[in-house]
């Protein structure tokens, strides 16, 4: 036999022997005594396993449960065989019995999560990588990055207290993270804090001049206020530098544009407006765009163009009250 096949032979025993010593040692630490019959079928399971034959070794691992239905490793196999051929309700519900067999193992909620995104079901994957992510918080407290992981999954759930609280341990114990520091701003911002939020912008600007997002917050409420209007224009500008493309920013710079065209009655702002307005637009169709295009298209004279804007964000976003009264007002 040439040595390279011998090898590659040697690999493959090597590889046998290691799921077999992983199932021996899954049986010896049980707390009560396993029958040779079930070690033998869960062997074979993992064999089948290794060699790519699932159906095969969902018979093994079925006959293992069949003798021992408290082990958690053999329906998290089980559950692995089933998600591979695409049955994912039966999936499912063998990793949540091996996360309640094994309540402190979080390979189950990180197979259950990953299950749950392909089936498009967002609700259950989040719950799943909150229940991950927040173990690994209390394991390792210090940790900033699973912290800040953690916020954003709470911010993504609209969870804003809890999410509020992991930011601020990441500062608490990084001071300078300016990404926490955002979002800590951003929160106070969607709580109707703007004095609170622009705090946190600027201290993060002082860290970070070129932090993107700050600078376009900033701005985005400068152009609400309707106030600093010149130096909001410069740091929505700055912002662009960065991300040129960012749908956002160009709404919040055509947004700039029309409350100074508004302001100071100048109709060839009002097109700059306009024209940011619906590039943003093409960037990023998103309802708020849309209202503010539509204010743009109103404000030029443009009633049809504001109408046809305004229905298209309530499609997107139907709990838009103001925005459909305004509609009923232009349809007077």
């Amino acid at each position: 036999m040439p040595p390279v096949r011998r090898r590659k032979l040697a690999a493959s025993i090597i590889s046998v022997i290691l799921f077999l010593a992983a199932a021996v040692r899954l049986f010896a630490f049980s707390e009560r005594e396993e029958t040779a019959s079930v070690l033998t079928h869960y062997m074979m399971g993992l064999i089948y396993d290794w060699q790519d034959k699932p159906h095969q070794a969902l018979e093994e691992y079925q006959e293992t449960l069949a003798r021992d239905s408290e082990s958690g490793a053999v329906h998290l196999r089980l559950g692995i065989v089933y998600a591979r051929t695409g049955k994912f309700e039966e999936a499912a519900k063998e990793f949540k019995t091996a996360s309640q067999l094994n309540p402190q193992d979080l390979q189950s909620h990180y197979l259950l999560a990953l299950l749950y995104s392909s089936m498009k079901n967002d609700t259950a994957a989040n719950q799943e990588f909150e229940t991950i992510l927040s173990s690994l918080s209390r394991e390792e407290p210090q940790n900033i990055q699973i912290r800040f992981y953690l916020g954003e999954l709470y911010l993504r759930q609209k969870k804003f207290d809890e999410a509020m609280k992991q930011f601020q341990e990441a500062v608490r114990f990084d001071p300078s993270n300016t990404d926490a520091l955002f979002f800590i701003g951003a929160i106070c911002e969607y709580n109707g804090q703007v004095d609170q939020a622009i705090k946190y912008f600027k201290n993060v600007l002082k860290l970070d001049p070129k932090h993107s997002s700050a600078l376009n917050s900033l701005g985005y409420i400068y152009a609400q206020q309707g106030k600093n209007l010149d130096e909001a224009e410069r740091l929505i500008k700055e912002a662009l530098t960065v991300e040129p493309a960012n749908g956002a920013y160009v709404d919040s710079l055509g947004w700039v544009y029309f409350k100074k065209a508004t302001l100071l009655n100048d109709n060839k702002l009002l097109l700059s407006a306009i024209k940011e307005l619906e590039r943003a637009n093409s960037l990023l169709p998103d309802a708020e765009i849309l209202s503010h295009l539509g204010e743009a298209y109103l404000k030029n004279g443009e009633q049809a163009q504001a109408q046809k804007a305004w229905n298209e964000s309530l499609r997107l976003n139907p709990d838009q009250k103001e925005l459909k009264v305004k509609l009923e007002n232009l349809n007077k």
